[in-house]
């Protein structure tokens, strides 16, 4: 078996041994929280109980002076009990023994007959009247102040007033002693009434009215006071029934709970000291082996380590016959690994009479390096001279060039502008010939219109000429007429009147009308000329538009071609700088190939020290 799996035993054994440690607690703890649990559970229905007698007492000391505004708490203290007590049902059906689960039902079932009681009891005390202002005692207290008193008989006095203070008594003590004194004072006042024959008025009303109540009354208490003895049978069974189940619960239950958990505590300490004297015991005696034989080994291993530290490399451990275990295993890869070492060594000397050749060839090879180095160098910093010039030459013409572009864009944006000017001249141009052209037909619309003008005033000149007739002989008729036809011709004259008038009007406006047509046939004829030059210039200025346009393109063609030349003279001045800069890396390479191989010549002389050292160090091991 291998040292692994005898560690792997060892701490499945451990872990064994724990684990039945644990087991072993576990349980006592269980068996001892068991025992604890049972004995709080009875503790607490104990607890439950005594809750239920407490409540029992809260009941009977509200009923002694219970108000009418307190009934929904006294209902509420009821409904408690009960509630209690079918708590205390469940928690006994989760403790031993059957005798507490028969006593909680007797419990319980006393709790419901009181609490029946009391609801019967509560109803009849509502019914008799818990104050003086609700019930038979509101009706009593009517009876007396409003009937009785109002009777005005000093011969019923003597009795209305033993009534009224039997009356006190018998509600303050529910006794039949004070009810007697009542009932005589009522037998009293109902005789003198029929004696009287007072049967049928007031008098004899308001008695027979308090007989009855107080015959009513009477018969409430008698049902209360049952009541009330048969709640203190109740109450007192009830009360006799929570202590005895505690009385037993200590005497039985809590009492077998706390033993069965001292003896269960005290099994758990056996228990556990026994298991972990044997599981300690086991891993002592198992960890005692273990480390003798490790320690036995390991000092094998020390003495052999020992011996190679001392150049010894001769001696060899001694193997078992266990190919599993890990210290023949051991034994063997050391005894390998000795072997290994001396091969090794003595290829380590070997080598170094190859280094000794080798390092006189590599003498020689750094000599012809270093001549092909110094050679290289010249070369070098002729060409970054070349190289250097030509990069300057390249960034002047790169100056100049962009010089030149930069005049030929300026000339293009100055034929763009005069393109834009003419082009705007060419709309203007174009605009003024349309008004021009509008304003000729306009006036030829007015030349129009003054010829129908003067054809109207022709009409009217002929309508005045003809009035004028008209009126004339009108006036030559009234001469005929004599005296009779003279206001007729006083008419006839002012009519020819107006006739001259509109002639004469009439030939002004055909002046003004003749005027203006000769005007506006000038117009016309000027706005004809203005026309023709307008679209005469409008054709120049298109031609000198397209004259500009074609100079526009050609500087702007000129312009991208100078861009493509300064943009490849920038390109062949930055293939310039990465040549001269490629130069400079060269001339650096080269001097650092110098130190190179200075270092290579420092390292060379260093190997062969360390190769000397080498063979004095592998000299002294023994094979």
């Amino acid at each position: 078996m291998s040292w692994k799996r005898k560690l792997q035993v060892l701490v499945v054994v451990t872990f064994l041994g724990l684990l039945l440690l644990t087991i072993s607690a576990l349980q006592g703890v269980d068996e001892v929280t068991d025992s604890f649990k049972a004995r709080g559970e009875a503790t607490v229905y104990e607890r439950t109980s005594l809750a239920l007698l407490l409540q029992w007492l809260k009941i009977e000391s509200a009923s002694a002076g219970l108000q009418a505004n307190e009934l929904e708490q006294y209902r509420g203290q009821l409904t408690e009990l009960i509630s209690i007590s079918t708590q205390l049902v469940q928690m006994s059906g989760e403790l031993e023994g059957s005798a507490i689960e028969a006593s909680a039902g007797n419990i319980q079932e006393h709790a419901k007959n009181y609490r029946s009681l009391r609801n019967e009891w509560l109803a009849l005390n509502q019914k008799l009247g818990l104050s003086n202002d609700d019930g038979l005692r509101a009706r009593l207290a009517e009876i007396i102040n409003d009937d009785l008193r109002n009777i005005g008989l000093s011969i019923m006095d003597d009795d209305i007033n033993q009534a009224i203070a039997g009356l006190q008594q018998m509600l303050a003590n529910q006794g039949s002693d004070a009810s007697s004194a009542v009932f005589e004072a009522i037998d009293s006042m109902r005789a003198l009434v029929e004696k009287m024959g007072w049967e049928d008025n007031s008098i004899g009303e308001a008695v027979l009215n308090f007989s009855s109540t107080i015959t009513l009354t009477n018969e409430l208490l008698q049902q209360i006071k049952a009541i009330e003895t048969r709640l203190g049978r109740t109450g007192a069974s009830l009360e006799a029934a929570i202590e005895n189940q505690n009385q037993n619960l200590h005497s039985g239950l809590i009492a077998e709970t706390s033993q069965r958990a001292a003896k269960a505590r005290e099994e758990s300490i056996w228990r556990v000291a026994g298991t972990s004297t044997l599981v300690i015991t086991v891993l002592v005696l198992t960890l005692i082996w273990t480390s003798r034989t490790l320690v036995r080994r390991l000092t094998e291993i020390t003495g052999l380590l020992s011996r190679v530290a001392k150049g010894d490399l001769s001696h060899r451990l001694e193997t078992g016959q266990n190919p599993h275990d890990e210290f023949n295993q051991l034994g063997r890869a050391a005894n390998h690994m000795m072997d290994d070492v001396s091969a090794v060594i003595r290829q380590v000397i070997e080598g170094n009479r190859d280094l000794d050749t080798l390092q006189g060839e590599l003498r020689n090879l750094m000599s012809r390096m270093t001549l092909n180095s110094e050679h290289v160098e010249m070369q070098t910093e002729q060409t970054a001279s070349a190289v250097q010039e030509i990069a300057q030459t390249t960034t002047d013409i790169s100056s100049r060039t962009a010089n030149v572009n930069q005049s030929a864009h300026e000339a293009d944006a100055s034929a763009l502008a005069g393109s834009r000017v003419i082009k705007t001249s060419v709309d203007n141009m174009h605009s003024l010939s349309l008004k021009i052209g509008k304003a000729h037909e306009q006036a030829s619309l007015l030349r129009e219109t003054g010829t129908k003008v003067n054809r109207i005033v022709d009409v009217i000149n002929s309508l005045a000429e003809q009035t004028n007739l008209l009126a004339l002989n009108a006036a030559i008729e009234a001469a005929r007429a004599g005296e009779a036809g003279r206001g007729f011709s006083v008419v006839a004259e002012e009519v020819r009147s107006l006739a001259e008038k509109t002639v004469a009007a009439t030939s002004g406006v055909a002046e003004i009308v003749d005027s203006l047509n000769r005007e506006t046939r000038d117009i016309c004829e000027l706005m004809e000329q203005g026309l023709d030059e307008a679209l005469r210039s409008q054709e120049t200025a298109e031609q000198a538009g397209g004259a500009i346009d074609e100079i526009t393109r050609s500087v702007g063609k000129l312009a991208s071609e100078l861009d493509q030349v300064l943009a490849s003279v920038k390109g062949i001045s930055t293939t310039t700088e990465d040549i001269a800069h490629k130069v400079e890396q060269i001339q650096v390479s080269a001097m650092e190939s110098r130190t190179v191989r200075t270092q290579l010549e420092n390292h060379t002389l260093n190997l062969s020290s360390q190769a000397a050292t080498l063979t004095n160090t592998s000299s002294r091991f023994q094979l």
